[in-house]
């Protein structure tokens, strides 16, 4: 049995369109961890959820998104 592969994305618009966020405000805060940045919204944060395929598209449809 082989493990799903399993992928970060964004927690606002469901995005798989993930990246680290090189911006000068991640870095210059020091931050110990990489922020997030989703390249669709531009949302960014130290964490993003991170799912099989199988578990994003029964999320997708049960919230309603296709």
């Amino acid at each position: 049995m082989t493990k799903e592969k399993s992928f970060q994305f964004c927690p606002k618009c469901l995005s798989k369109d993930v990246s680290n966020d090189p911006s000068l405000e991640s870095i210059a805060g020091g931050q110990l961890f990489n922020k997030h940045k989703c390249n669709k919204c531009g949302y960014s944060a130290l964490l993003f959820p991170e799912m099989t395929e199988e578990e994003y598209e029964k999320l997708k449809e049960k919230i309603g998104e296709k």
